[in-house]
C-alpha cells in the first residue's frame, strides 16, 4: 500500500505550503484521544481487559480451587466499590494506562488485613509523591497511602517510577495528523478550495482580470449548502480545477499512514477498529488466529502486571506463601474456538483423561452429574482407576501390569 511510502517530513512540508502549521498544535491526552484511531484502540483494549472474569484461587493438594470465603472474591466478581462494579473498576484502570500512562487503583482492607474493595481513579485527580525511593500518592478525598497499599499499572516500565503516556512517543505523528485534520475541518467547511485557473481566449486587461476574479468568488460562495451550485461564467471564462485532486489524495494517503502508526504504538489490528482499509495476517490468516495473536501478544502483558499486582499488594504474606492463593483473569470464554472445533477439543481431552465430563460441561457452563468428574482413557473407554484391573483380567491373572509373565 502507497502509505507505507508517506513520510512524515513530506507531509509537514505539504502541510505548511496549504497553510497549516504543525508545530502550533498541542499534544495531549485530549487531542491525542480526539483522533478516532487512537481512542478506538483504547476502547477495544479496555474492553476486552474489562469483560473477562477474574477468579481468587488456590492450590490444595496440587489442584486448584476456587477461593469461597474470602472478600477479595467478592470484590473481584461482584461489587468492586460503591461506585464501580469489577468490569467498571477495570475498565477505568486500563483506560488511564492508555490515556496517561499510569492505571491506579487504590485497595481498602479490614482489620484482618484482607481486601475487601478496589477502587480505580483518574490519574490527573492524584498527586504522587516520591520518598526514600518509594511512592506516596495522595487521592481526592485526602488520604495519602504508600505504594504497597495501591495497585499501579504502568503502561511501559523504562526503568522509572512512573509510565510516559502512549501518545508522548509518537508526538510528531499525532501533531502532523491533528493538523492534517483541522485543515480538513476548514476544507470542507468552506466548501470549496479553488485550487484553479480561470482561462480566457480574449485579452483581458488588469481590471476586467480583477473583475472576472470578483465576480468568480462572489458566484462560487463558500459553505457545503452551495456544494453543486451553479456558477455563470462571462466573457470567454473558463475554469480548469487544479491541486484539489492531489490534496485529497495526500490527505487520503497520510490518514492512513498516521492510524496504522497508532494501531503500532497500542498493539492493535485495524480490523478490530473496524478499520478495513489495510489488509494484514499479523498473527494468522484467519480471523481467530489474528486475534489469538492479538491476546498474547498485547493484552497478555496487561493482564500479567495486573495479577501480580493485586497478588502481591491484595493478598497477605501467608495468603500467598502457605494457603498458595493467587489472582487469575479467566480467558476461557473469549478464546474458545467456534462449537465445532471446541467439541472436537473436548472429545480428544476426555478420551485421553486429560478432561472429566463434567469439566467439559462447566466449560460451557452447563450442569454436572454424578459420577462425571471419574476421569476417562481408552481401551474400551474405561475409568483410570479400573485400568490396572482390566489389563489383569486380560492377561487371565498370569502377569502384572505390564503382560509380563512372572517367573
Amino acid at each position: 500500500m502507497r502509505s507505507e511510502s508517506v513520510n512524515l517530513a513530506d507531509f509537514e512540508r505539504f502541510l505548511s505550503i496549504i497553510g497549516v502549521d504543525p508545530s502550533k498544535v498541542a499534544v495531549n491526552t485530549k487531542s491525542a484521544t480526539s483522533l478516532t484511531a487512537y481512542l478506538g484502540s483504547v476502547r477495544v483494549i479496555a474492553g476486552i481487559f474489562a469483560s473477562q472474569p477474574i477468579n481468587l484461587l488456590q492450590k490444595v493438594n496440587g489442584r486448584r480451587q476456587p477461593v469461597q470465603d474470602h472478600p477479595l472474591q467478592y470484590a473481584l466478581e461482584v461489587c468492586a466499590n460503591a461506585h464501580q462494579r469489577p468490569a467498571e473498576m477495570l475498565e477505568t484502570l486500563i483506560v488511564n494506562v492508555l490515556f496517561s500512562g499510569n492505571g491506579i487503583a487504590r485497595l481498602k482492607k479490614d482489620k484482618f488485613r484482607r481486601t475487601y474493595e478496589i477502587r480505580s481513579y483518574d490519574w490527573n485527580e492524584l498527586t504522587v509523591y516520591e520518598l526514600n525511593d518509594a511512592l506516596f500518592y495522595r487521592f481526592p478525598d485526602g488520604e495519602v497511602l504508600p505504594q504497597d497499599e495501591v495497585i499501579h499499572i504502568r503502561w511501559m516500565n523504562t526503568g522509572k517510577k512512573i509510565s510516559p503516556a502512549p501518545w508522548g512517543y509518537v508526538q510528531k505523528a499525532i501533531r502532523i495528523a491533528l493538523s492534517a485534520h483541522e485543515f480538513v475541518d476548514k476544507y470542507y467547511k468552506n466548501g470549496t478550495f479553488v485550487g484553479g485557473i480561470l482561462t480566457s481566449n480574449n485579452n483581458l486587461s488588469e481590471e476586467q482580470a480583477k473583475a472576472a476574479k470578483k465576480m468568480w468568488n462572489e458566484s462560487a460562495r463558500p459553505g457545503v449548502e452551495n456544494y453543486g451550485d451553479i456558477v455563470v461564467l462571462g466573457n470567454g471564462l473558463d475554469f480548469k480545477e487544479v491541486g484539489s485532486k492531489p490534496i485529497e489524495s495526500q490527505l487520503s494517503e497520510f490518514f492512513l499512514k498516521t492510524d496504522l502508526d497508532i494501531y503500532r504504538l497500542l498493539g492493535v489490528q485495524p480490523h478490530l477498529v473496524a478499520d478495513a482499509t489495510k489488509n494484514n495476517t499479523w498473527g494468522g490468516t484467519g480471523i481467530e488466529s489474528q486475534f489469538t495473536g492479538f491476546m498474547n501478544t498485547t493484552m497478555a502483558i496487561y493482564i500479567r502486571k495486573f495479577e501480580q499486582e493485586l497478588r502481591y499488594k491484595g493478598l497477605r504474606y501467608d495468603e500467598v506463601v502457605t494457603s498458595q492463593m493467587y489472582v487469575k483473569m479467566n480467558l476461557n470464554n473469549l478464546l474458545r474456538p467456534e462449537a465445532e472445533k471446541r467439541f472436537t477439543i473436548y472429545q480428544k481431552a476426555v478420551a485421553a483423561g486429560i478432561y472429566s465430563q463434567n469439566m467439559v460441561l462447566e466449560l460451557e457452563d452447563m450442569d454436572g452429574f454424578d459420577g462425571g468428574d471419574e476421569r476417562w482413557m481408552q481401551q474400551g473407554f474405561m475409568p483410570i482407576r479400573l485400568a490396572e484391573q482390566v489389563l489383569l483380567k486380560k492377561n487371565k491373572g498370569n502377569g502384572n501390569a505390564t503382560g509380563k509373565t512372572e517367573t
